[in-house]
């Protein structure tokens, strides 16, 4: 939204009501802009909080379940501290209604991604799907998202499809941050110098990949390099307080981050 500065450097900035209204209706405004196009370079970003809380399981964008949801496990006090204890069946079914939100987002947004294959636009001009993260459903104690950048947070889609992009795999970790060199390159222009990210094109192997949220004042990482995953906390705005490792892991192994070795036993 404008409030959270995300239209500076847009030209045209449609905001549907906050947190987002029916997904229909955002696929036609994007519809609108394209037909609009008088040949000159566009850019332009879509996004939805269709999957995201609270969430909605179908087209309507009914959300009453999840609210008497959420009620529920509140008013059992299984919020805040409490909520690695909440019941499993609430859980499940919270993870339910985010599954059937994410189906009916593919079921909308396939034809229009169809409509946009037909109109011959990405025989010159790329697209990429993605999201800014994942959700947790207490598979580490968390409920929603914010605290600690596990994998069920912090990895999520990235697709490329368009001009000169061959179909295949991507092995190495990407990052957001490597969208906009990628882009750039893509749209012929230089990307400035001392970016984090990376051509996602030109990537030749691994790097080391950060993640960070903050949380009630505390700040949340996440290191990865190689295989290798270090999650640590960091109270405070202070940068030269010291860091607390909560967990070192093997995502080859471990990839759904079950048996981290803890701060003592960390190298490096």
């Amino acid at each position: 939204t404008p409030y959270s500065g995300l239209d500076q450097g847009f030209e045209f900035f449609f905001e549907q009501n906050f947190p987002g209204g029916p997904l229909g209706s955002l696929l036609d405004a994007a519809r609108d802009f394209l037909a609009a196009d008088d040949g000159r370079p566009v850019f332009l970003f879509v996004h939805t909080y269709r999957v995201h809380s609270p969430y909605r399981p179908d087209v309507d964008e009914r959300k009453q379940r999840y609210v008497e949801l959420y009620r529920e496990a509140s008013a059992r006090g299984f919020l805040g501290p409490k909520v690695a204890q909440m019941p499993p069946e609430i859980t499940a079914e919270m993870r339910g209604l985010y599954d059937q939100g994410a189906s009916e987002l593919d079921a909308e947004f396939g034809p229009w991604f169809e409509e946009l294959e037909r109109s011959g636009r990405l025989a010159r001009g790329l697209f990429v799907f993605t999201s800014d993260h994942g959700e947790a459903f207490h598979e580490h104690g968390r409920f929603l998202h914010g605290d600690a950048p596990h994998e069920e947070v912090a990895r999520i889609p990235l697709f490329l499809v368009g001009a000169g992009v061959e179909p295949g795999d991507v092995t190495f970790g990407a990052s957001l941050v490597d969208l906009y060199p990628t882009l750039m390159v893509r749209a012929g222009l230089a990307p400035p110098a001392g970016l984090a990210g990376t051509d996602l094109f030109t990537l030749a192997g691994e790097r080391m990949l950060f993640s960070h949220t903050r949380m009630r004042g505390t700040h949340h990482l996440g290191i990865i390099e190689g295989s290798r995953k270090l999650l640590a906390t960091r109270p405070g705005e202070d940068v030269s307080l010291p860091r607390d490792v909560l967990a070192v892991y093997d995502l080859t192994r471990d990839p759904l981050e079950r048996a981290g070795v803890g701060a003592d036993q960390a190298v490096d």
